[in-house]
């Protein structure tokens, strides 16, 4: 199954040809001192020339796109100066339905984009409008992938990830179980001493097949990152405001005779009304 693909190498050579660069280097300091901190735990970054090199992040995530659940994954610059705005931090690479969501195939274009930017780079003449690579003039500015980040069925499926949510394994950084067949290793066990805190990134890796993001320069499995909305928003936050409403419900707070799903519309109609209280 073929698919369109903006293949970000193409966009960001558009972007510099529109002098959008500033879109994804961002502030001098605040690119210096990210480099700064990122070399004391990826040694092998320490070559990266700070006044030429921005990051970026890999994102996918599903959404409902033409009636349909369809995943969307797209590049960031992790330093643009306009990350709260969605069209200009964030660029999309492709939309797939979720039936077929990432196919190794098509990352295997898509890590040789990345590939480009990050070891060939984008060459930049004074005016910011790209050039021939092979004139003198000008600078050359890379790109590198320095986190990943999405949905547990993107993980999975980019990763392809054997150690994930719904598996006895659930973390790809270590050996933390659901202890059903592995019950020492078990998550819950919060203390210090929890014999799965002792494998963090010290295990061995999350997956049976290795994916094609391994073939990226300076891979590291400490660059897939969790994204705190789904940790959070949708995941602790959500559960604990569930637990809330649930007792609500069960204790007549919103009228002492309504049933669970007229309490239930009750409690949305109040909601929805609070915000505009204030």
């Amino acid at each position: 199954m073929a698919w369109p693909v903006l293949l970000p190498h193409n966009l960001v050579a558009a972007l510099v040809d529109q002098g959008r660069l500033n879109l994804l280097l961002g502030d001098a300091p605040v690119r210096h001192l990210y480099w700064q901190k990122i070399k004391m735990d990826f040694t092998s970054l320490s070559d990266v020339d700070p006044n030429l090199s921005a990051p970026l992040a890999l994102y996918g995530d599903e959404c409902t796109a033409f009636r349909q659940a369809t995943m969307a994954f797209h590049w960031q610059a992790l330093l643009n100066p306009h990350s709260s705005n969605s069209i200009q931090s964030r660029f999309l690479i492709a939309m797939i339905p979720s039936q077929y969501y990432v196919q190794q195939c098509l990352m295997s274009y898509i890590v040789e984009s990345l590939q480009k930017l990050s070891c060939f780079g984008i060459r930049v003449a004074n005016d910011t409008k790209r050039v021939d690579p092979e004139t003198l003039d000008g600078l050359t500015y890379h790109f590198h992938i320095m986190s990943i980040r999405g949905d547990w069925k993107f993980l999975k499926q980019i990763l392809n990830l054997s150690r994930y949510a719904t598996a006895e394994y659930i973390c790809p950084f270590c050996m933390a179980s659901k202890g059903l067949k592995d019950i020492p290793n078990n998550y819950t066990d919060l203390s210090d001493d929890a014999p799965w805190r002792s494998t963090h990134f010290t295990c061995s890796l999350p997956w049976d097949v290795e994916p094609q993001i391994c073939r990226l320069q300076d891979w590291d499995i400490r660059k897939v990152g969790m994204d705190m909305l789904h940790i959070w928003n949708l995941g602790c936050a959500r559960d604990l405001i569930g637990g809330c409403m649930q007792y609500l419900v069960k204790s007549k707070y919103f009228g002492p005779r309504l049933r669970q799903s007229a309490a239930l519309a009750q409690a949305t109609v109040k909601l929805k009304f609070w915000p505009l209280a204030g």
